[in-house]
Order: structure tokens, then sequence, then C-alpha cells
């Protein structure tokens, strides 16, 4: 089962970081995930070194990890499926 107090934010830019900052923030979420992230984000959570166009790759990690929430910041992983 999914924790919901999980967060896998997919992006590597300033709306990322921003994103992550936020979620940082609430002491309810446990656990913060950046597919790929970047120097800031690795600050307030955890960088995974899956190309935010990977699709695949994030959806077996998210299979395995269970994120409660997930967020796609660029568009064009969104294009990707």
């Amino acid at each position: 089962m999914a924790d919901p107090f999980t967060v896998l934010i997919v992006g590597g830019g300033g709306r990322e970081h921003a994103m992550g900052w936020s979620f940082s923030r609430d002491p309810r979420i446990r656990k913060i995930w950046f597919a790929p992230g970047n120097a800031g984000t690795s600050k307030v959570g955890t960088n995974l070194s899956l190309a935010a166009t990977d699709v695949q790759g994030i959806a077996k990690w998210a299979e395995k990890e269970r994120p409660g929430l997930v967020v796609v910041g660029p568009e064009a992983p969104l294009c990707a499926g």
C-alpha cells in the first residue's frame, strides 16, 4: 500500500525544487524523491538516477517504492506518458 505521506517529483528544474521545498515544510511529509532532481533538490529530498523522460524507469521505481503522490513538473514527461 502506498504511504500517503511520500512524494515523487518528476523533473529537475527550479519549479520542481520549489515544489519540493514546499512539501518539505509540511511535517506530515516523510519522504521526497526527485527524478532526476538537481543540486538544490538534494537538500530537501533524495535525487534518483532517472531521467524525467524515462517513463518506464519511473513507473518501475514507483511500483516498488509506492509513493503516495507523484507530481510531474515539466511538460515533456507528461507528453511521453
